[in-house]
């Protein structure tokens, strides 16, 4: 029976659900290998268990899975097991099992003595105009923690010269002022002189002369391994830095929720994972009772 219910459950999958190719190639990968593990326990498929499904998810983490692949073949049985109940009455042992948690991922940053180590090498190169440019991109995606998107749509009037200011447009064209260092206002302000006319401030109206988010990344990753950092970052993880950096010195989550421009204060909370961890390290090798 346990090949004929997987014969009829490919054809339910593309008949009755209409599912893609892809997605019906992965729902039956999934449920095939759970079949095999019955098979191999002596299991039949009209009596199976919940502790039988819980079992066979146990050999998923023996195998050290990603939980984003242990949660699909979660919904794989789970569709599988309400198909056997529909068709053949057998009893949904699937139906309350539990979904892996995700694996949450902390975003890379780069320590305050990397960043420093970064733009001094930048710096040193800022000679030239496309030295300029790099650095003025490099410093302002950490000083201003701007996204790749929201640098690279900056134009000479987003800066307020007389505030140290800059009007940034975020995600949803949500607006927000973000506080830049004068020092770095000054090299903008030259920038801009230098480049009059443009419409935009890494790039114009020339197409050949306009940056695009792939270009800014490639850019970042060149500056990153020529100065010596040794760490895996983008864009972004300048973004998450200055974050990083932040909260070590005191700022409030709510504070650096207004800076970012996260709609929600939980999506910043994840910083605070970070600066414990760095609390931990300065604790194991401080503490004089460690």
């Amino acid at each position: 029976m346990l090949n004929d219910s997987l014969t009829a459950f490919r054809t339910y999958l593309v008949t009755e659900r209409r599912f893609s190719l892809n997605s019906v190639s992965a729902y039956m990968a999934d449920v095939e290998q759970f079949a095999m593990f019955l098979e191999s326990n002596d299991l039949d498929i009209k009596e199976y268990s919940r502790n039988d499904v819980l079992a066979f998810l146990s050999t998923l983490n023996a195998r050290l899975l990603a939980p984003s692949s242990k949660s699909r073949k979660v919904v794989s049985l789970r569709l599988f097991g309400s198909f056997l109940f529909d068709r053949y009455a057998i009893t949904n042992s699937m139906e309350h099992i539990a979904s892996p948690k995700p694996e949450q991922l902390l975003p890379r940053y780069l320590t305050e003595q990397e960043i420093t180590q970064l733009l001094d090498f930048i710096k040193a190169e800022a000679t030239t105009e496309r030295g300029m440019r790099n650095y003025l991109m490099v410093v302002l995606l950490y000083s201003a923690g701007l996204r790749i998107s929201e640098l690279l749509s900056l134009t000479p009037t987003s800066f307020r010269f007389d505030t140290g200011f800059i009007e940034v447009v975020g995600k949803r064209g949500t607006h927000r002022s973000i506080p830049v260092p004068q020092a770095v206002m000054e090299h903008v302000r030259k920038y801009i002189v230098a480049h009059k006319g443009e419409e935009l401030l890494f790039g114009s109206s020339r197409t050949e002369k306009s940056l695009s988010r792939q270009q800014c990344w490639n850019i970042v990753k060149d500056l990153v391994a020529r100065a010596g950092v040794n760490s895996d970052v983008s864009p972004h993880s300048l973004r998450h830095s200055l974050a990083t950096h932040f909260l070590g010195r005191g700022v409030d989550l709510r504070s650096l929720q207004v800076f970012l421009g996260h709609e929600s204060i939980e999506t910043v909370e994840v910083y605070t994972h970070i600066d414990r961890t760095a609390l931990r390290e300065a604790y194991a090798k401080a503490h004089p009772r460690k």
